[in-house]
């Protein structure tokens, strides 16, 4: 009888770990783009996860990145962030495919004060191509935290 109970006991409590775990994350409306390959080098991003909380470092990040491969890039700027309500973040993905396909979401844990950024990679096709982007997103402000973790999960179509 007592091991019903410890496995009872265990069972409540993992799943209601996991359920209240979930419950916890608030979606977040987020706002994702594509950055201009011809004006914004994705080679520089290379395994990069980058979170940036500023004004000033957004625009050292959009300069470092930026290529003078077109006349056109010369006034191509990445959108403009209100920082005092958003943040960005960014995490450079690669999959393989004929072409790919990408969906990007947000959660912010209330009780661990901290955001979420998730990505699907979405491989299309069984082309020998390696699909890179820079998924990138402007994040609404919930705290003055700014502990983000980035996940990527990877399919193929």
């Amino acid at each position: 009888m007592k091991k019903l109970f410890a496995l009872f006991g265990a069972c409540l409590l993992f799943f209601g770990c996991s359920q209240e775990d979930s419950e916890n994350l608030n979606a977040l409306q987020i706002k994702t783009f594509e950055m201009n390959q011809n004006c914004f080098s994705y080679i520089k991003l290379d395994q990069a996860e980058i979170v940036i909380t500023n004004a000033s470092d957004y625009r050292v990040f959009e300069d470092s990145i930026r290529v003078y491969w077109f006349q056109s890039c010369d006034t191509a700027h990445l959108p403009e962030i209100g920082f005092d309500t958003a943040f960005f973040v960014g995490k450079y993905t690669q999959v393989p495919g004929c072409s790919a396909r990408y969906e990007s979401q947000a959660f912010y844990n209330p009780e661990s004060d901290s955001y979420k950024f998730q990505i699907s990679a979405i491989g299309i096709g069984t082309c020998e191509k390696l699909n890179s982007a820079f998924n990138c997103a402007i994040i609404p402000k919930q705290s003055e935290s700014y502990t983000v973790q980035m996940e990527v999960e990877y399919y193929q179509e």
